[in-house]
């Protein structure tokens, strides 16, 4: 049973590095680059990438960014924010380095990426936030969007208050360069268009205010939100946790994302 499961896992994996180089294959990189997307490979897609646990590796090397003191309003799963130095926060700095290489600042520049995953309780927007306040804390203007009409977060993760009608667009404090734009406010705006031109007259807007924006979405197994998202921003991260994630489930959103032609710019798996 242990043998079957992690052949599926390591057929998920697969799956999502073929998906990366049939997209840079698409977009015309050179055969050069071969070499750096089999590192990529190993690093982001592996059974053993990018784990964002506590487990014993080498400590995050020191820096300037502190946690935040005692009773900030934050959730804890914003690990970013309350222990800046674990070591699972120097493996999704490692994350946004690639996401920031590979697609923020690639050739062509992309504004946004969607954050998705096949269903719910997998990390989806955890990674969403912490990788927001990841880019923001570099001093990258970062706008964090609640795409999550169904089960919206990002607001309790930060500790913010509902908006007030006619609010769109909100800084969080303790986080410099940091801005949301919550589910109700989205909402608003959506009003009677359709949830993808919402998005990308959104996107639209903000590109000039802000250099990298995130738009956090509903599971899969939810509503198909995700593809809307995914296609206002062209790209998607995927998100899986171990010993939650059905892999033939996650599968079937990589081959409908692929069908759509949303980018898959990598994958991250959480482990409990």
């Amino acid at each position: 049973m242990m043998e079957h499961v992690s052949r599926e896992w390591d057929d998920l994996s697969v799956r999502i590095a073929d998906l990366l180089a049939a997209e840079r294959q698409r977009t015309g990189d050179a055969a050069e680059d071969h070499s750096a997307l089999v590192k990529d490979r190993e690093m982001l897609f592996s059974r053993a990438a990018a784990l964002l646990a506590d487990a014993p590796r080498q400590a995050a090397p020191a820096s300037n960014i502190s946690a935040l003191p005692p009773g900030m309003g934050v959730a804890d799963d914003l690990f970013v924010l309350k222990s800046p130095h674990s070591p699972r926060v120097a493996d999704l700095r490692r994350v946004a380095q690639t996401l920031a290489m590979r697609w923020f600042l690639g050739n062509p520049k992309q504004p946004a990426l969607s954050i998705i995953s096949a269903d719910r309780r997998e990390g989806r927007t955890a990674v969403a936030v912490n990788l927001a306040c990841i880019f923001a804390q570099s001093g990258v203007r970062t706008l964090l969007i609640d795409g999550d009409l169904h089960n919206p977060a990002i607001h309790a993760k930060f500790g913010l208050d509902e908006p007030r009608p006619g609010t769109i667009c909100r800084a969080v404090q303790g986080v410099d360069h940091l801005a949301v734009i919550t589910a109700s406010a989205l909402l608003e705006l959506k009003s009677d268009r359709f949830m993808q031109s919402a998005l990308q007259s959104v996107i639209e807007t903000m590109r000039s205010e802000f250099e990298v924006i995130f738009v956090d979405t509903p599971a899969a197994a939810t509503s198909n939100d995700y593809q809307i998202a995914g296609l206002a921003t062209a790209g998607a991260l995927c998100v899986t946790r171990e010993g939650v994630t059905r892999a033939r489930r996650s599968s079937r959103v990589l081959d409908l994302c692929e069908d759509a032609g949303i980018a898959i710019v990598g994958g991250v798996m959480l482990r409990p």
